[in-house]
């Protein structure tokens, strides 16, 4: 029944993606907030679900942007390994520690789509300052989204028949 909820959940990330985060752009920057569900089911969930559950995100990723040609698939599952192997809980405790997690995450993410971007257009000047805020901003709303999907797996919802 997990898996279901995260399948649930990241079909509305998509969408809110796309339809909201889309416009809050500030120096073309928008946050992706794709990312912080990748992290949160790397932790949540058994190896193979989240790797499922990442690999579709991925690939519906891929369908909407195809000039990437599977860019998102090879990054989004490489991070989602390393996660599931090598991080464990978020809690409130341990906020540097999970702040600089998700900064080493974003860099890496945003690594992989430099290289494209520089071997593809071969322009590199505007392109390293935008990164950088980029990797700024989108660690900021990475770390909001990570504690707001943290507080709500906390909630209980319970609907009386």
């Amino acid at each position: 029944m997990r898996i279901f909820k995260y399948i649930l959940i990241s079909i509305v990330f998509i969408f809110l993606q796309i339809l909201l985060f889309s416009k809050l752009t500030i120096l073309n920057s928008i946050p992706f907030i794709m990312l912080p569900l990748l992290i949160y089911i790397s932790i949540n969930l058994p190896y193979t679900a989240c790797m499922s559950i990442t690999f579709f995100n991925a690939l519906l990723w891929d369908i909407m942007y195809p000039h990437l040609l599977g860019l998102n698939i090879i990054v989004q599952v490489l991070i989602c390994h390393f996660i599931n192997k090598y991080h464990q809980n978020i809690n409130k405790e341990k906020i540097v520690s999970v702040s600089i997690s998700v900064l080493l995450v974003n860099i890496v993410y945003f690594l992989f789509y430099w290289l494209y971007y520089i071997i593809a257009y071969q322009s590199s000047s505007l392109l390293l300052l935008t990164s950088v805020f980029s990797i700024f901003y989108n660690t900021v709303t990475s770390i909001a989204i990570l504690y707001l999907l943290v507080l709500t797996d906390k909630l209980r919802i319970v609907i009386y028949e």
